[in-house]
């Protein structure tokens, strides 16, 4: 199923007790400025966490300062420095999750900058638009999923994650998890490999325990041809806003200036 059909409707009958939201996220903030991007998603929607807000930053000499990312989130968040040692996310991840899993009943979401290293009108970044409005821009949706999975997450593929065991991922790797459940499994063992924070959900939840927010069973070569988005993708994401739009439910943040040209054209 490419779309939540009939979920938006659900989403307005919800009641759900508050928990904090801790926000983890990865930055390799190279120079051409593109890490930006992925930045500015989450700033803008930052008054969604409620709990920690901690931001890992690898530099190296290709890349601006932690200080550059600091200032994109206004300060409001924790920023830890590291070396980009080569390992991608893994350089952050482990020390993030140790960070904030606990085993309290609060949602804690993983993201990094996504296209931080691809160039203008790279198929990259309007995926990163995809997952920020998806998985961001409409908490209760969060709440109601999370109410009936541990995890979940756009774009989720059952195509295998480099040479994981994993039986699934969230292709673009932005994703919810309920803290008590994963701190119940052995959530500090990750795939030693780059893309160890991708094939993270899977290694620790099945399928079946997971939920996609936006278009379930990508496969994940396609999300990288600009054609692929603009004949699929962003028709299918075209109607899933439809269906909260039709409702009354409105995205925490209607910033068109956040989303790509060919996001908003391809979507409009």
């Amino acid at each position: 199923m490419r779309t939540t059909q009939g979920v938006a409707e659900q989403v307005l009958e919800l009641e759900v007790p508050p928990v904090k939201k801790n926000l983890v996220m990865h930055v390799y903030p190279k120079s051409s400025g593109m890490w930006r991007r992925g930045v500015r998603h989450v700033a803008a929607r930052l008054s969604q966490f409620t709990g920690r807000r901690l931001v890992s930053v690898a530099v190296d000499t290709s890349t601006d300062r932690a200080a550059d990312v600091c200032n994109e989130f206004g300060g409001e968040v924790e920023i830890r420095e590291v070396h980009n040692d080569g390992t991608q996310e893994m350089v952050s991840f482990p020390w993030l999750m140790e960070q904030v899993i606990d085993d309290s009943d609060d949602l804690t979401f993983y993201c990094h900058a996504k296209g931080c290293t691809h160039a203008e009108g790279a198929s990259s970044h309007p995926w990163c638009d995809a997952m920020a409005v998806s998985c961001l821009d409409y908490p209760a949706l969060i709440d109601f999923t999370m109410k009936r999975k541990h995890i979940a997450g756009a774009f989720r593929s059952r195509q295998q994650c480099g040479t994981s065991a994993a039986k699934f991922h969230f292709s673009g790797t932005w994703w919810w998890v309920r803290n008590r459940v994963l701190a119940a499994r052995d959530w500090q063992h990750s795939d030693p490999e780059f893309w160890g924070a991708e094939s993270y959900p899977g290694v620790h939840f099945s399928p079946e325990e997971s939920a996609c927010l936006f278009f379930d069973r990508a496969e994940t070569a396609h999300l990288y041809s600009s054609p692929w988005w603009q004949t699929v993708v962003c028709p299918a994401f075209r109607r899933w806003r439809q269906e909260f739009d039709a409702r009354g439910i409105r995205p925490l943040v209607d910033r068109p200036d956040l989303l790509t040209d060919q996001f908003r054209q391809w979507t409009a």
